[in-house]
């Protein structure tokens, strides 16, 4: 649904393959990258979702004037049904998808992730490993 033509979908594995933490897999397909890289982390995605969403309350009648209102909404939507995708049972969320330090030296575009046979690792924060920073952000 994205305006710019020549973009498509990317990292339609993510999760579904090479998991680190469920062999069987999970759908973490969405979201949004995080920088210059392919990779996708949690907590910058909340605080993004949470200034997004601040910006909502405070420019709303602006924002509506210049019809962008909907478009808003739908990127915020995008990136907060992410979040709870990512929150599969009390105590575990998703914190992150792909090492950024192999990503920084892949020069290729989003929609080509996973053509390689590269398949992104995910990374949990639960009661073993805790994350509470996230936990609260999101």
């Amino acid at each position: 649904d994205h305006p710019i033509k020549w973009r498509g979908d990317a990292a339609l594995l993510d999760g579904l393959k090479d998991n680190t933490h469920e062999p069987e897999g999970r759908d973490l397909v969405g979201g949004y990258a995080d920088a210059a890289d392919h990779t996708k982390w949690n907590f910058n995605q909340a605080y993004a979702m949470t200034m997004l969403s601040w910006m909502a309350v405070d420019f709303r009648p602006l924002l509506q004037r210049l019809k962008l209102w909907n478009t808003m909404l739908e990127t915020a939507r995008w990136g907060l049904e992410y979040l709870a995708k990512c929150h599969i049972e009390p105590n575990v969320m998703y914190a992150g998808v792909g090492i950024a330090d192999e990503e920084w030296f892949w020069w290729g575009r989003p929609e080509d992730i996973h053509t390689d046979g590269y398949y992104r690792p995910s990374w949990v924060i639960n009661e073993t490993h805790p994350g509470s920073d996230l936990a609260g952000e999101s």
